[in-house]
């Protein structure tokens, strides 16, 4: 019974995902724009860590040989395993505990759409069957094609779970080559970054094995430290801007502000519609002009030549088009100085403030973060 059960969950997964993964990567995206505390899609740490995580599991096949991979190469990984699979192999969901790897939830079934009511007693009893096996309780979900409705992000946040999603995707479970998965993932590396992988009864991840070792060494190589999702949430606060003491809300945008090579970028629009500035975009040339009372600021995606009053100056890090909203980001410490804004940086912790002051307008915002 257990074992067509189990077929049935694999077949749900291979013909769901196909539809599912494009708009459900909006949906986090989204969630985490508005509820960042609470839906984690990646670090905001501009330290360079990353997480490798591995989905739909337990089972006796792919899980054993990933487990392998990850002790020859001394790493830790985060699980996130689906209820049925765990009752089914109760000794492999021990192992993953025992090998010092962290256990997420990632609902019974793996269903593409549920009420609220069934989503919570689903996570609940795979809870119960992780921290039987294993005695975590460590209370992270992530939901199966990161499809999550507002209302039950709400109450599993009440229930003590962080939501974790992704912003490296391996597409692994497409069977494509190793190569393209190694390509997929470091395509959206960065310093925080979510890796998601699989590891579940299906002949299609064999190269999920067989890419690992490169994609840890590799990764190695490039500076960065391979850690747990809990030791990931450590420095995973999330960019809040205040604009006048207000909180701005992001969740229209769809994006979130993000540092990228040590610079703070925000969603275009959203933060200077609200700085008391003009915008004017250029849809065929991708130019973006900023006017604020005598000053004029005009740059270009992904150019790194910018004019300031007419003079020229030189972008390390130029404006660029986020890849999951299509929203324009912009170096926001750039422009406030172009504007004749006084900037002053006040760390706090793992975190940032940058008061900004207008002489003639006085308008004031907070941006709080991380920035090097």
């Amino acid at each position: 019974m257990i074992r067509r059960a189990e077929i049935t969950i694999i077949f749900i997964i291979i013909i769901t995902i196909f539809s599912a993964t494009q708009s459900n990567a909006q949906t986090i995206q989204w969630l985490a724009a508005k509820y960042p505390e609470i839906m984690i899609n990646r670090s905001y740490s501009h330290d360079k860590i990353v997480a490798l995580t591995f989905d739909d599991g337990p089972d006796n096949k792919i899980t054993p040989q990933i487990l392998k991979v990850l002790k020859e190469k001394k790493v830790n990984a985060t699980f996130f395993v689906i209820g049925i699979n765990a009752a089914k192999y109760p000794d492999i969901l021990k192992q993953i505990s025992q090998d010092g790897h962290v256990i997420g939830n990632h609902s019974w079934f793996h269903a593409s759409n549920y009420n609220r009511d069934s989503l919570i007693n689903e996570i609940l009893d795979t809870e119960k069957i992780i921290t039987k096996a294993t005695g975590q309780n460590i209370h992270l979900f992530r939901p199966p094609f990161g499809n999550l409705d507002e209302q039950s992000l709400i109450a599993l946040h009440d229930l003590g779970f962080k939501i974790i999603g992704w912003s490296s995707d391996s597409q692994d479970w497409r069977g494509i080559s190793s190569e393209k998965v190694t390509s997929n993932i470091f395509k959206d590396v960065s310093p925080g970054a979510i890796i998601l992988q699989h590891s579940y009864n299906n002949p299609k991840l064999i190269n999920t094995i067989s890419a690992l070792p490169e994609i840890i060494d590799r990764l190695r190589r490039e500076g960065y430290t391979l850690v747990t999702i809990p030791e990931l949430l450590i420095n995973a606060g999330p960019v809040v801007v205040k604009i006048n003491q207000k909180t701005v809300n992001f969740s229209e945008a769809k994006c979130s502000p993000k540092i990228i090579n040590n610079t703070l970028y925000c969603p275009l629009r959203t933060t200077l519609e609200k700085l008391g500035v003009q915008i004017y975009w250029n849809e065929e040339n991708k130019a973006i002009t900023i006017i604020k009372n005598t000053n004029i600021i005009k740059m270009s995606i992904g150019s790194q030549v910018a004019f300031v009053n007419n003079r020229q100056v030189f972008l390390e890090n130029p404006p660029r088009i986020d890849p999951v909203s299509g929203q324009a980001l912009v170096p926001i410490r750039f422009i406030c100085n172009s504007m004749d804004a006084l900037i002053d940086f006040n760390k706090n912790g793992s975190h940032v403030e940058i008061n900004i002051i207008y002489d003639t307008q006085n308008i004031n915002g907070i941006f709080s973060g991380q920035l090097a």
